[in-house]
């Protein structure tokens, strides 16, 4: 009875967090550096581009590759990144997010 509770609670925790498997991991390994790529010409007009990122697969770092993709309208790419966190690094992934607008008056 204790464990079907306890994985009831479990399960509710992850619905309420939007679980994401590789949100959550904290990798111990430093990603490398990350790589210079050459952006090839974009396949559609105002193409944003995604830069190139390390991806950790369980046991190693491995690198993929930039690309273009739409832009969306009245938003700006947030590039994805990894942060430093108690116990290693975890990956912030990219987003559009919404452009904020400034009005300037004169004076």
């Amino acid at each position: 009875m204790k464990r079907k509770y306890l994985y009831s609670i479990l399960f509710f925790i992850m619905v309420g967090f939007g679980f994401n498997a590789q949100a959550g991991v904290i990798v111990k390994v430093k990603p490398p550096a990350v790589k210079v790529e050459v952006r090839p010409k974009a396949k559609f007009k105002n193409g944003v581009w995604v830069n190139g990122r390390w991806h950790w697969n369980g046991r190693k770092h491995v690198w993929v590759k930039g690309y273009w993709v739409r832009p969306r309208a009245g938003h700006v790419w947030v590039a994805g990144h990894w942060a430093k966190r108690p116990g290693g690094y975890v990956w912030v992934k990219g987003h559009w997010k919404k452009k904020r607008v400034v009005v300037v008056r004169k004076r």
